[in-house]
């Protein structure tokens, strides 16, 4: 993992209006904030997991602010117009890299969060965990929307040149670089996801093969497909 050094190489801001320093400079008070109570909270022997949970707690009140402001509260793309816009997208110079129904990437390129941290003397590793903590309510935004996840995939709080933040809606499977709504479509390419299967239901191969064996789940009632038959697609089964 790439460590950030005393003199960041990214990181660094491109847009220097007033309204949107005045928005950093709040930002970078949360940040200092958060940063001095899990100062004071560990030397008190209190793990992060308090802090974790109340940002989690935001988050979700954040997730369905947006939800209401929705038409269509399945759709990705207007999920990803609504977050994207406004004068929060200039405080993380944010860059939509695509938005399709079924996943939404986007780039920032600027973190008050971790200037802040960098500007209060704090070392990589600490910065990556404060992160980490604070994107909890990234993730926990998702949480409005049933079937959506997130995957931070570069961070610059790791060294990365940006962060990467891709949403993926697991309600729209691919079959045939088509995208299909309900059980009798959700079809995928193994390993890359799960199958969305109701109990009780057979799975079937899309070339027609049944396969009547229930496979097991990771938790979350998302039935995962057998190891041994990666690489094939499978569909929900109906009896007609």
């Amino acid at each position: 993992m790439t460590q950030i050094s005393s003199e960041p190489a990214h990181n660094a801001a491109t847009l220097n209006d007033e309204v949107t320093l005045a928005l950093r400079a709040i930002t970078e008070k949360r940040a200092a904030t958060i940063g001095y109570l899990l100062d004071e909270s560990r030397q008190r022997h209190i793990a992060d997991d308090f802090a974790r949970e109340a940002i989690r707690h935001y988050g979700r009140d954040i997730g369905h602010k947006l939800r209401a402001q929705m038409r269509d509260r399945q759709d990705l793309q207007e999920f990803a117009g609504l977050f994207t816009r406004g004068l929060e997208s200039q405080v993380y110079e944010m860059e939509p890299v695509s938005a399709s129904r079924a996943e939404f990437i986007v780039l920032f390129h600027y973190c008050p969060y971790v200037n802040c941290w960098r500007q209060q003397g704090r070392g990589a590793s600490e910065i990556e965990t404060l992160c980490d903590i604070c994107m909890e309510g990234d993730h926990a935004l998702t949480d409005a929307f049933p079937g959506l996840r997130l995957e931070v995939q570069t961070a610059l709080a790791r060294g990365d040149a940006a962060c990467r933040l891709r949403f993926i809606s697991q309600s729209r499977m691919r079959r045939n670089g088509n995208l299909k709504w309900g059980p009798r479509n959700q079809f995928i390419n193994q390993p890359e996801a799960a199958i969305q299967a109701l109990s009780g239901q057979k799975l079937t191969t899309v070339d027609g093969d049944v396969d009547g064996r229930i496979y097991p789940t990771d938790g979350t009632g998302i039935r995962v497909a057998d190891p041994a038959r990666q690489g094939r697609r499978f569909g929900v089964g109906h009896d007609e």
